[in-house]
């Protein structure tokens, strides 16, 4: 879709906000009216399935965990009004706060210590589960007191407990900080009451800080230019040109500097994709600069290590491929006489199927890739995210500092083609409590990764929000967690 096109289905998107019902100006003296770029609105259970960007965003607000980010992604007192760590950094001790759950009852560590243990199960569906494979236990030490005991030290272990993935909920039944009532298609969020309030009937008044709805990107921005909306959250790469095309200023736009994935992932091993210099060609071939160009964003960072750079000055720097310090030029060449020396062996050239969620920005994405592949000699066909494919997208932010999470989700755990040689450096530097020795065995790692392939980085990953000055709690941070609770000023 040209950016003509998308330019006048934009102003249509406009005009249906602007007649449907409801779509007045928001009010300064109501409730934050919240326009959340998602599927639907529900407390999650992390353990039965995946959660996607609208539960990430509800459950730390509905169901906090024992701790969780603040607004400039630090972490705060979450259901745990405090905690230690041993000297020897092997057992974390929490002690909670009073909280009831939405039926009313109280909520109790050994509930807690339940539902802690059946994340971290074996047969958990939780995604972050591999990143705490060093918990042995978690269990109640008293009415109030949890203890999570680990077989070896992890600095990270309160970044990943703050993700949402580690939300203290009950089926259908969280804590808080806030609860929710539905409001014709829309949830009014409302702080829970005090649970040691001796007149509860008086707590239950509560105003609501924000009435959140689920929208379409187009309608999520034009809903927000209108003045209809004083936020609209949830934004990814596929939903930016919206904002490109909208007109809206860009002091109300703020963007993630986050850490993590993203990039192409091979899922297919066979035939043209076995071979390693194959699927480095593609690798190669492709524009990164002009890439983020394509998206008009100055900071977007393009990526070409395997691992990018974080997780603090103790870890050493990730590996660049050989070719990294070739120009564009040079890197197509080389990509193109793979491609022809495949070619007369007698091999067949596949048309490259790469797998991309909805959205313009995935037409924008793809164009600019097919392009590339084409220059060195290969055709490419976009598929849907979850379809039969060569290639598909990994758009991950970094739940913490680790440098072996990168490691974690490009391995054999992962739905990415694997090494097995591979997996047992990283099994070896997952079992390190030596740090010296966990860093080499990452560099290791690096180093087997960026001659295997699994991965085609591309740029950073990118999250974005158009947020108006009266919610001066929404900071940018490089987890992108945004706490919906500490979003608005209660005072007003």
């Amino acid at each position: 879709m040209s950016f003509v096109r998308l330019r006048i289905a934009f102003l249509v998107a406009c005009l249906a906000a602007l007649t449907a019902t409801g779509c007045g100006i928001a009010d300064d003296d109501g409730p934050a009216r919240v326009s959340l770029i998602g599927g639907s609105l529900r407390i999650a259970d992390s353990t039965r399935e995946a959660l996607d960007d609208t539960d990430r965003f509800l459950l730390p607000a509905l169901a906090k965990g024992l701790v969780g980010y603040g607004p400039d992604g630090g972490i705060e007192q979450g259901l745990a009004e405090a905690w230690t760590v041993t000297d020897d950094g092997r057992s974390y001790i929490f002690r909670l706060a009073p909280a009831r759950w939405t039926d009313g009852n109280p909520v109790t560590s050994r509930q807690v210590a339940r539902i802690l243990t059946r994340r971290i199960a074996a047969d958990s569906r939780n995604r972050l589960r591999y990143e705490v494979s060093g918990i042995e236990s978690v269990r109640a030490m008293t009415d109030n007191v949890i203890e999570i005991r680990l077989a070896r030290p992890a600095s990270d272990l309160l970044d990943l407990l703050a993700q949402p993935e580690f939300a203290i909920a009950m089926p259908r039944r969280g804590w808080g900080p806030l609860r929710a009532v539905a409001d014709r298609g829309h949830w009014l969020l409302s702080p829970v009451p005090d649970p040691l309030a001796v007149d509860r009937d008086a707590e239950e008044d509560l105003a609501p800080l924000i009435d959140l709805g689920i929208s379409a990107a187009d309608t999520a921005v034009a809903r927000f230019k209108l003045g209809a909306s004083d936020a609209v959250l949830g934004g990814r790469y596929q939903d930016f040109p919206y904002f490109l095309v909208s007109g809206i200023s860009t002091d109300r736009l703020v963007i993630d500097p986050a850490q993590g994935l993203f990039g192409l992932g091979f899922v297919e091993d066979s035939g043209f994709f076995a071979a390693s210099q194959n699927r480095a060609a593609i690798a190669k071939a492709i524009d990164r600069s002009a890439l983020v160009r394509a998206f008009g964003i100055e900071n977007w960072a393009p990526q070409v290590a395997m691992r990018p750079q974080y997780g603090g000055a103790r870890t050493i720097a990730p590996v660049l491929p050989l070719w990294s310090d070739q120009t564009l030029a040079s890197r197509q060449i080389d990509a193109r006489r793979t491609v022809a020396q495949w070619r007369a062996a007698g091999g067949t050239l596949p048309v490259v199927r790469i797998a991309l969620p909805d959205g313009v920005g995935s037409r924008l994405l793809f164009a600019t890739i097919a392009a590339d592949l084409k220059a060195v000699g290969l055709e490419a066909r976009q598929v849907a995210l979850f379809g039969d494919a060569d290639l598909r997208l990994i758009d991950e932010v970094a739940p913490s500092d680790n440098p072996l999470w990168v490691a974690h989700r490009l391995s054999c755990s992962g739905d990415l083609i694997c090494d097995a040689g591979i997996e047992d450096l990283i099994a070896r530097a997952d079992a390190s409590a030596d740090g010296a020795e966990r860093n080499a065995l990452l560099a290791q790692v690096d180093a087997q990764l960026t001659r295997f392939v699994p991965y085609v980085p591309l740029a950073s990953p990118l999250r974005w929000a158009l947020v108006d000055r009266r919610l001066s709690g929404y900071r940018p941070n490089i987890r992108a967690r945004h706490p919906l609770d500490r979003m608005v000023d209660r005072a007003r």
